[in-house]
């Protein structure tokens, strides 16, 4: 099996089949001070930043329909730092959203696929931890907190599909979080 870890680099392995035990993409984070618990605590206390933002309406997805999967890379170790940055594996999305999920899960479903869900709302001092730790050159594949991401606005998800029957995730030409051309 190719190896992804420790090092982000340009070069990617090709794909092999998927096992029951999905790959993880992994980065060496810059270092961030104190660590990720330190990061995350400087990331709470500066705030969201100033602007006008859209009254919450977030909407939990397996609320609205219990066979989209989740599976919340960031409430475990299994993402590109390597650490556990939510503490509870949930998936909220603003209504609109959330309601377009429900109809593509809808279709899917006659297709035989189901949507698998990584991730959706997310707090700005997550995304604020991702640019901190992640390499000036891969900054590409992150969201600059200055200007925050659709994800702290819950109006973005990162899900892939998964075969109703098998309840295995399709396979994709790329890893979960890749930072590579690739993806």
């Amino acid at each position: 099996m190719p190896s992804l870890s420790p090092a982000c680099t340009s070069t990617v392995a090709p794909r092999e089949h998927l096992t029951d035990a999905p790959q993880v993409f992994h980065i060496t984070p810059v270092a961030t001070g104190r660590g990720i618990a330190a990061a995350r605590a400087r990331g709470i206390a500066a705030g969201r930043g100033q602007g006008e933002f859209r009254p919450a309406d977030l909407v939990e997805l397996t609320r609205l329909d219990p066979t989209i999967k989740l599976d919340i890379r960031y409430a475990t170790s299994r993402n590109f730092l390597g650490t556990p940055l939510y503490s509870q594996a949930r998936a909220f999305l603003q209504r609109p959203a959330a309601e377009a999920v429900l109809r593509v899960q809808r279709a899917l479903a006659e297709e035989g696929y189901g949507l698998l869900v990584h991730d959706a709302y997310r707090p700005w001092y997550v995304t604020k931890i991702f640019w901190d730790a992640t390499p000036a050159d891969k900054h590409n594949f992150v969201a600059d907190p200055a200007t925050g991401s659709r994800h702290n606005r819950g109006c973005a998800v990162d899900l892939t599909l998964y075969d109703l029957k098998t309840g295995r995730a399709a396979e994709m030409p790329s890893l979960y979080d890749e930072m590579s051309e690739r993806a």
